[in-house]
């Protein structure tokens, strides 16, 4: 039987990279990190928004995380160099690396830490260190330039047999420095202008769960162990009794799925869904 709660000795820390758009979900999100990751010591928020204030949250400026010149106006300028028309993912860019950059970027974080987006919401407690294990959750969401894009970073085959985009990812510090540092040598530059570089190949498309997940499962499976999560990201009415028979481990809201947004939504069929989250972690 899978352990419920961290089983790792030390406690650790949640990093939530937050956009404005997630403005309706992020509060929900914190809420259930704090109710279902035991052993849970600090959750910092990693935005520009200056007016974020939520309770049990840390706040950190995104253009004071990084002490060199790591920052979205130079993922700006070091997109605009590559020349890609009519398609602008600095923005996108920049939330992934300071998922991975985090690991050195904060100081104090837990050498074990766990990134979350901030459109995730927890329904159950769930473990996602275990002693020196870190539990990967796998989907069905495969995407080829994602694989692609590993191997040129990695050096090594991608497994096609998993997808380790779950919108988490269990991290360790350590191994994401190694990670890093590997790309480094292997490729030349800074990791992260490295990645901007890949997309110069129109065939690659970068996702730092992917690749971290790729590289721990290829290079450290002695620290690594797969499990599968169950999780929504869909609103219909057929899904509504999966929640109820507590078979679902946690929902996505992303906000281009919201009906105020997507027309194509059923607004009544997504706020059955959100009203579910919050009679949810409003329950003892």
């Amino acid at each position: 039987m899978e352990p419920t709660f961290n089983n790792s000795e030390e406690p650790i820390d949640v990093v939530i990279p937050y956009h404005e758009k997630d403005c309706d979900i992020v509060e929900l999100c914190v809420k259930a990190c704090l109710k279902n990751i035991k052993g849970l010591r600090n959750i910092y928020i990693i935005s520009r928004s200056t007016n974020l204030h939520i309770e049990g949250a840390h706040f950190i400026h995104e253009d004071k995380l990084f002490s060199d010149k790591l920052n979205k106006s130079y993922i700006e300028n070091s997109w605009q160099k590559l020349g890609v028309e009519n398609l602008n993912l600095s923005g996108w860019l920049f939330q992934q690396f300071i998922k991975i950059g985090a690991s050195y970027a904060i100081k104090n974080l837990s050498n074990n830490y766990l990134v979350v987006d901030a459109d995730l919401v927890f329904l159950r407690p769930r473990e996602f260190f275990h002693g020196d294990e870190s539990l990967l959750s796998y989907s069905e969401e495969r995407f080829e330039p994602d694989y692609l894009c590993c191997e040129k970073l990695l050096g090594q085959r991608a497994c096609r047999d998993y997808s380790f985009v779950t919108h988490h990812m269990p991290m360790n510090r350590e191994l994401v420095m190694e990670m890093l540092e590997n790309i480094e040598k292997r490729v030349g530059g800074k990791w992260y202008d490295v990645v901007i570089d890949c997309f110069s190949d129109r065939n690659l498309r970068f996702s730092e769960y992917q690749v971290y997940g790729q590289f721990l499962f290829t290079n450290h499976k002695d620290r690594c162990r797969l499990r599968k999560l169950n999780y929504l990201q869909k609103y219909k009415l057929k899904y509504y009794p999966l929640l109820l028979l507590g078979m679902v481990d946690y929902i996505v809201f992303h906000s281009h799925k919201n009906p105020e947004v997507n027309q194509n939504i059923n607004k009544w069929e997504y706020n059955m869904f959100l009203n579910y989250v919050r009679r949810k972690l409003s329950s003892d």
